[in-house]
């Protein structure tokens, strides 16, 4: 093996669960610069295993269903439960990302519950990595603007986002057509969100902080439970 060839394999090993946010040079490849010792999901994804998506559904299944408070903060964050809990779970996301989307739709339910117990709120700072991901993130964050978030975070983590029709999605989701199209078009509706990602550093997702604690990519349910309520006793 080539000299710091083994270094590079193992921060290949490292980045496994997560997805590219903003690609660096390969000179100058590292893990998400918060802290070395940051935990790291080393669940992969196989080549040839796409995340389940649906392209004729006119329905929004019943998990969307929340008795949680949904706001948009001044920032352009969503912030699902009360915005005054002491603890507060951000999630940095892309709906473009596969590991993303399958913690929306696996993991974000359960968490939910545990926060209409009152233990967090949950935050939800998006960091689109493409084209699509971004228009995703701003049909969300427009369909909060009309009290539509929930149903809409389910659709776009299940369905295929690049063949997404404006007025269809609306429909889906029962959004005024006319304000969701000039909330879409806002220049700047992303641009809190991407200062917030900045401020963490955050340069691939999933990527979770919750107190002092930081965790980067897709964890089996029984880890991921066990670090939020470490995170809860701080």
């Amino acid at each position: 093996m080539r000299p710091h060839s083994w270094f590079k394999a193992l921060v290949a090993v490292m980045l496994l669960g997560a997805c590219t946010a903003a690609p660096t040079p390969p000179a100058q490849e590292e893990p998400i610069t918060r802290s070395d010792s940051m935990p790291q999901s080393t669940l992969v994804e196989s080549p040839n295993e796409k995340t389940p998506v649906t392209t004729d559904s006119l329905e929004v299944s019943e998990r969307s269903g929340s008795i949680l408070p949904v706001i948009i903060t001044a920032s352009g964050t969503i912030v699902m439960g009360e915005t005054q809990s002491r603890h507060r779970l951000i999630v940095f996301s892309d709906y473009d990302c596969a590991y993303c989307r399958q913690f929306i739709t696996n993991d974000l339910p359960w968490i939910k519950k545990q926060a209409e117990e009152g233990s967090m709120a949950i935050a939800l700072v998006f960091v689109p990595m493409t084209a699509d991901g971004e228009n995703a993130a701003r049909l969300a964050i427009c369909a909060a603007e009309q009290e539509k978030f929930p149903e809409a975070d389910e659709w776009l983590a299940t369905h295929d986002i690049r063949a997404v029709d404006r007025k269809k999605f609306a429909n889906i989701i029962g959004l005024n057509l006319q304000k969701l199209t000039r909330c879409v078009a806002k220049k700047n509706l992303l641009e809190g969100n991407r200062k917030t990602s900045e401020e963490y550093g955050v340069e691939r997702v999933p990527f979770f902080t919750l107190g002092s604690d930081s965790w980067l990519g897709l964890f089996e349910k029984e880890e991921l439970q066990e670090r939020i309520e470490a995170a809860l006793r701080k």
